[in-house]
């Protein structure tokens, strides 16, 4: 086995030009909130939680639309998230809170 074609074989993408940050801040409720709509040309996200209205609430993450307690991914670790799985990135990413409200900052980069 040839490891050096093997990491060869990823330089493509490893090389790959993404745009600056586009930055939104979004309100996340206790309904499913959709955070960024699906684009195939989205590379990375990150999602930083800003405020939470109860300090015990949580914001739980699913890649997909209509999220809810019992069908999201997992809470939002250590109140942020860097997403670098493209499929993941490129999906639509909806969000809900567990109780009360939250704010959070969304930003992604998309290939050139």
């Amino acid at each position: 086995m040839n490891c050096c074609n093997n990491l060869n074989r990823q330089l493509a993408t490893i090389n790959e030009r993404l745009t600056e940050d586009v930055v939104t801040t979004v309100n996340v409720s206790s309904s499913s909130t959709t955070i960024l709509n699906a684009n195939a040309n989205r590379r990375i996200v990150k999602i930083y939680a800003l405020s939470l209205s109860l300090p015990s609430a949580e914001i739980w993450i699913r890649y997909g639309s209509g999220a809810t307690l019992v069908n999201s991914a997992h809470p939002l670790p250590l109140r942020n998230l860097l997403i670098i799985d493209s499929a993941q990135a490129a999906n639509v990413i909806s969000a809900i809170c567990t109780a009360g409200s939250a704010s959070v900052r969304v930003s992604s980069a998309e290939k050139v």
